[in-house]
Parts: structure tokens; C-alpha cells; sequence
């Protein structure tokens, strides 16, 4: 497998001039697309406390807390190099409280149960180390109730498998895949939405 050095900033972005560049992107051109997108399937309401697994480059952090701006938003990053851009793009409301960024591995959510209203997961499921772990901690600190969102843009299984070959670590997930691993976690009324490449799976923590 030949690595591409650029391209695996998308799993862990590093602290260096393409691990940055690798974040500008993050921040702007088809990540904006997805996002836009994303957030037209999962409509947000009245949530109080929101967390984003993956932070990368903060700027879904930054949407969710001018989408609700009653709200506390959280992000987590597994990368240092993340976690201080997420931060520097939304220093105002890191200041104010609103927003709380730390550097964290899905595999233990440093949070109680059942915290969130609603949790995003931009990009980022296949990178996950032990994606079944990582889905059980996001149901932990899930209320019940609560909604969780999968987006990715990634659903050609040919580009798919050529991202797989230059980036180490990640795992390409479908559609389907990701709906029946979200209801072996015990998500339920999953819902898929596909859009060219792009797809939002949202899920709900059962109130039982």
C-alpha cells in the first residue's frame, strides 16, 4: 500500500505544514458542502448540549453554536494539531463557555452517560479504532432520546477503495453497514439519507 503523506492528515492531522493544510481544507470547499448538507437531514431544535466526535478543524462546532445559540457544544479530537485549530477558530465562545474542545479517543468518551442531547460524527467513523467501542461510548454519553449523526462523503465503492489504499487505518463504510451498526448498538428509527457520494445516517437512543 503506498501511503499518501498529504492524505493521512485525514486521519490524525499532525502538527505540521501539510497536517495544517490538511485542516484548511477541513474548513472549506466539499467538508462546507457536507456539512450544509448534513444539517438540512439532522434539523436541530432546542438542544442544550451538543458534542462533535472529530472536531478536525472546529467549524462544525462553530455551526452548531450559531445554529443554537442557547447551546453548549463540545468537540473532541484525537489530534493535537485538531484540537488547537478547533479552538482557534471558535476562541470567542471558548472564552464565553459555550464551546469546550478537548483531545479525547472515541474508544472512552471522557464524559457521564447520558450528557448529550444530540452528537455529530463528521468524517470521521472510518478512522475509528474499534468502531463498535466507539459507537457504545456514543450511546453511553447520549441522552435517551437523543439523536446521533453519521456524515460522510464517501459512498462510491471505488473511490472508497482507492482512499483505503493511500490512507492508513481507514475502514470505508456504506450506507447499510453503517444503519445495521448503529441498531446492534441499540440506536433506533435509523434513518438513511444518500446524496451523490454523501451520506447522513441518524440515529436515536431508545427512551426504554
Amino acid at each position: 500500500m503506498e501511503v499518501d503523506a498529504f492524505l493521512q492528515n485525514a486521519c490524525k492531522p499532525e502538527d505540521n505544514l501539510l497536517g495544517h493544510k490538511m485542516l484548511d481544507g477541513m474548513n472549506s470547499g466539499s467538508h462546507l458542502e457536507l456539512s450544509k448538507w448534513s444539517f438540512e437531514c439532522f434539523k436541530l431544535h432546542d438542544e442544550k448540549e451538543l458534542l462533535d466526535i472529530g472536531c478536525g478543524g472546529g467549524m462544525n462546532v462553530k455551526k452548531m453554536l450559531e445554529l443554537l445559540p442557547e447551546a453548549t457544544v463540545y468537540g473532541i479530537d484525537y489530534s493535537s494539531a485538531s484540537v488547537q485549530r478547533s479552538l482557534e477558530v471558535n476562541h470567542d465562545e471558548v472564552e464565553s463557555g459555550r464551546a469546550i474542545i478537548k483531545e479525547a479517543d472515541i474508544r472512552a468518551l471522557p464524559f457521564d452517560d447520558e450528557m448529550f442531547d444530540a452528537i455529530t460524527a463528521f468524517e470521521t467513523i472510518y478512522f475509528w479504532d474499534r468502531v463498535e467501542k466507539g459507537l457504545q461510548e456514543t450511546y453511553r454519553v447520549l441522552k435517551n432520546g437523543g439523536r446521533f449523526m453519521v456524515s460522510c462523503d464517501a459512498n462510491d465503492p471505488k473511490k472508497a477503495e482507492q482512499w483505503t489504499k493511500k490512507i492508513q487505518g481507514m475502514t470505508a463504510y456504506y450506507p447499510e453497514e453503517v444503519k445495521a451498526l448503529l441498531v446492534k448498538t441499540g440506536f433506533i428509527d435509523v434513518e438513511v439519507f444518500i446524496s451523490g457520494d454523501r451520506m447522513c445516517i441518524i440515529g436515536t437512543k431508545s427512551n426504554n
